[in-house]
């Protein structure tokens, strides 16, 4: 297997620092261990001259662009992702060097199982409260995910059904798939583009995340 390649235009990059760019094109999490190549426009994906990212995971790792073995696509925010179209990256290929407390999600991406955080898994600060007692808090880069999880609990509906209470919640596909993808790049160089042109999730898959995400699995 083989891990997905960035390519940004010399438009964007324009000689500046990799990891301005990278911060500036919101990719920040993917600038450790990174190996950049310059390209020229007949040998990129776009025609434009730039620079090529690539992860060597392994001995024997490629870096070049072969569009015909290769599929690519333009980000939102201007970087190109390409993947090798018969070795799509694995998870131990795209794991981070330090890995956050998690819960094993089975079933993404043809069925392989990716460590996703949730909340209660995050390795939680001391802080100290204004009565002078300590109190557990998300540390301050992962508060967000807390936020987000805690706005979704509170729009759980709760369901009677044959004397038995419980909580569904509803997927938004736009704004949860999102979600899903952001938590898992605390644990991974994972991309949109990536998950979409592996082809990463179901309906179904989605659905059970969420499930453990929100907390309402065993």
């Amino acid at each position: 297997m083989a891990h997905h390649l960035i390519f940004i235009s010399g438009a964007i990059t324009k000689g500046r620092a990799i990891d301005v760019v990278f911060r500036e094109l919101g990719i920040e999490d993917h600038i450790g261990g990174c190996t950049p190549m310059p390209l020229n426009d007949a040998d990129s994906p776009c025609g434009e001259s730039g620079m090529l990212f690539a992860w060597v995971t392994k001995v024997g790792d490629q870096i070049f662009v072969n569009k015909d073995k290769q599929t690519w696509m333009k980000s939102a925010a201007g970087y190109w992702v390409g993947v090798w179209n018969d070795n799509y990256p694995t998870e131990a290929e795209l794991r981070r060097a330090y890995m956050q407390p998690g819960i094993w999600i089975p079933g993404f991406c043809k069925e392989q199982t990716w460590k996703l955080p949730t909340p209660e898994s995050l390795n939680p600060q001391m802080a100290l409260d204004d009565d002078g007692s300590w109190k557990y808090v998300p540390m301050r880069e992962y508060a967000w995910y807390t936020e987000e999880i805690q706005r979704r609990r509170a729009e759980m509906e709760e369901v009677n059904e044959d004397g038995k209470v419980f909580y569904r919640y509803t997927v938004n596909p736009l704004l949860d798939i999102a979600l899903l993808i952001r938590a898992l790049r605390i644990n991974y160089r994972m991309l949109p583009e990536v998950a979409h042109m592996c082809a990463m999730f179901t309906r179904d898959d989605v659905n059970a995340a969420y499930t453990k995400m929100l907390g309402l699995g065993d």
